[in-house]
C-alpha cells in the first residue's frame, strides 16, 4: 500500500485498483486536498501531473508520460515493506504465512506505473509528518480493511515504537497514531447506500445514505471507498433480504442496476455533502476475490 501497493490473500492476489494506487501515491507523494479519484469531481488527471513534476521527491525524473492508472507489477528484491509477524493489525484470517505458507517471493512485487516513472519508496515517518492531524478513513466491505490493515502494518513497521491507541465499535475500527494526531479509520459499509432492519426483514435502500451511516464521512480529510463484491450474493451470504428501488420494494432485482443506483445515491451524496477544499475522495473499483 502507499506505493507499494500489492497483498496476497493465501493464494490470491489482491489488484488494488488504479484509483486506489492513485490515492496511495498521492497521499505518500504529498498531493494536497482535491475532491478526485473515481471520477467523482474529475481531478485525478491533476493528481498524475502534480506526481510527474515530482512532489514526492521520488524518482519520477525522467518520466515522458506518468501514468498511474495502467502499469505492471514488478518483482523488487528490497521487498516486502514490513514484516507480517511483527505486525499487531493484520486479521488472523489474512496472515497467510502464520498458517503455513511456503513461498514468500508473492511479497516482493511493487507497482511500476506507465510512462517509464517510478513511484517513490513509501517512507512512514515521512507520511505521518505530512499527514500530521488529519483523518483518513476507508469505506467498504473486506478489501477495504486489507488496505487498512496495510496501511497500518507500513506505518507500524516505520514507527513502532510510536504511541498507537485503538478503538473497536460496530462498524468502525480506529488507529490513531497519537505523537503525530493521525486518525487510520475503517467504516464497514457492504453497499455504501443503507440496510434498514423493518417488520419485513433487512431492507437495502438504493437510494438512501443516511445522516446517522454519513456523519462521521463528513469529518475526513481523506475518504476511500469500495464496493462491490457483496452485489451479486446469493442465500445466506446476501446482506438483505429485501431491496427498495424508489417506492417500489422487492425481493431481488437485476443487481448491475441496483449496483448503478446505489452508487449514483453515493455519488450525489458526495457532490453534496464534500467540501473540495478540505477533503479528498476516491473511490476503488472492482477487484478480484480474496477469499479462497
Amino acid at each position: 500500500m502507499v506505493c507499494e501497493t500489492t497483498r496476497r490473500s493465501c493464494g490470491v492476489l489482491i489488484v488494488v485498483a488504479a484509483a486506489a494506487v492513485a490515492m496511495l501515491a498521492a497521499l505518500s507523494c504529498g498531493v494536497g486536498p482535491a475532491n478526485a479519484g473515481g471520477g467523482v469531481n474529475g481531478n485525478a488527471g491533476r493528481q498524475q501531473r502534480q506526481l510527474k513534476a515530482g512532489s514526492g521527491g521520488g524518482s519520477s525524473s525522467g518520466c515522458s508520460n506518468l501514468n498511474l492508472y495502467e502499469g505492471s507489477w514488478v518483482y523488487d528484491q528490497a521487498y516486502p515493506a514490513y514484516d507480517s509477524s511483527s505486525c499487531p493489525f493484520i486479521a488472523k484470517e489474512f496472515d497467510c504465512l502464520k498458517f503455513g505458507r511456503p513461498d514468500r517471493r508473492y511479497l516482493q512485487y511493487r507497482w511500476q506505473p506507465g510512462g517509464g516513472c517510478n513511484l517513490p519508496r513509501f517512507e512512514g515517518e515521512k507520511f505521518l509528518r505530512r499527514m500530521e492531524g488529519k483523518k483518513i478513513m476507508f469505506v467498504g466491505d473486506s478489501l477495504s480493511m486489507n488496505q487498512y490493515e496495510s496501511l497500518l502494518c507500513l506505518l507500524h513497521a516505520a514507527v513502532s515504537n510510536s504511541n498507537i491507541t485503538r478503538q473497536s465499535q460496530p462498524y468502525l475500527s480506529t488507529a490513531t497514531f497519537q505523537d503525530y494526531g493521525v486518525s487510520i479509520m475503517l467504516f464497514t459499509s457492504h453497499y455504501l447506500v443503507d440496510i434498514e432492519e423493518q417488520e419485513i426483514g433487512r431492507v437495502l435502500k438504493l437510494h438512501s445514505i443516511s445522516d446517522a451511516t454519513s456523519r462521521l464521512w463528513r469529518q475526513m480529510d481523506f475518504l476511500v471507498f469500495n464496493t462491490w463484491a457483496w452485489w451479486y450474493r446469493t442465500g445466506p451470504q446476501k446482506g438483505w433480504d429485501y431491496v427498495q428501488d424508489g417506492e417500489t420494494i422487492s425481493e431481488d432485482m437485476d443487481r448491475m442496476l441496483a449496483f448503478k443506483r446505489a452508487l449514483t445515491t453515493w455519488a450525489k451524496w458526495v457532490e453534496a455533502n464534500v467540501n473540495a477544499a478540505k477533503t479528498t475522495v476516491f473511490f476503488q473499483g472492482a477487484s478480484p476475490s480474496h477469499y479462497k
